[in-house]
Formats: C-alpha cells, sequence, structure tokens
C-alpha cells in the first residue's frame, strides 16, 4: 500500500473501502442508499418523517418483504398514504403535510427544526415549555 503523501495508510484504506449502509431499512434516507455524502441533521429529520408516518399508521411507509425493496419503495418514494381528512380512519391533512415535507427525497429541501415547530400540525404546541 502506497501512502498518500497528504494522508495517512489508515485515512487512505477508509477512503477505498466500500461503503455499507448500517441501521434499520425502513429508517434509513434515501443519500445514505446512494451513497452520497450526508448531512447528519437531514437525516434525522427523515427518519423523523418515518417515525410520525409509524407512530399514526401502524406500519413503516416503506415496509416490505424484503431489504432490497424495503431500499427500492425508498428510493422510488412508493409507499399507501391512509384517507387525508378528519374522519376516523383517516390521516389529518396537517399530518400527512408534515409526513410528505420530511421524507422529500432532497435532503435540502426538507423542512428544518425551526420550521417543524412552527408547522400547522403542531399548532398548539409550546416547545419552550416542553423542557
Amino acid at each position: 500500500i502506497k501512502k498518500d503523501h497528504k494522508m495517512g495508510i489508515s485515512q487512505s484504506l477508509r477512503k477505498k473501502e466500500k461503503r455499507r449502509i448500517v441501521g434499520t431499512p425502513d429508517y434509513i434516507a434515501p443519500e445514505i442508499i446512494r451513497g452520497e455524502d450526508c448531512n447528519n441533521k437531514a437525516i434525522d429529520l427523515w427518519s423523523l418523517g418515518v417515525i410520525l408516518y409509524e407512530f399514526l399508521v401502524g406500519i413503516p411507509p416503506f415496509n416490505d418483504e424484503t431489504i432490497d425493496k424495503i431500499f427500492g419503495n425508498i428510493l422510488q418514494l412508493q409507499m399507501e398514504w391512509p384517507d387525508i381528512g378528519y374522519g376516523e380512519d383517516c390521516m389529518t391533512p396537517e399530518a400527512a403535510d408534515l409526513i410528505k415535507k420530511l421524507i422529500n427525497p432532497n435532503p435540502k429541501e426538507r423542512l428544518n427544526t425551526r420550521d417543524i415547530k412552527r408547522h400547522p400540525f403542531f399548532k398548539g404546541i409550546l416547545f419552550v415549555d416542553m423542557r
């Protein structure tokens, strides 16, 4: 192994290592699956959207039989939405809008923490009083 004059041997080896995906498949953001450089906050916001969907619907949005199928669903944003509305078996429009903005496949377009707190889904929540 040649030592790169700008980096040590271990850094050089790490750069050449094949990237592995680690984590629960249902919650992994598409940029991780694609092997792109990632913003940790954007990844967390993606997972928040997936978790919110799961809390409201009962199963993860991209759930499937195999990891490959789950990853395909994530990359294609393939998921089933419940009826949207205010009925007993419906997801509210506010919840659906928030989830859609969190699971935006473009990490730069996902809501940020400030905008999440201002979203109509959280109307009436005083975040400053939560601590």
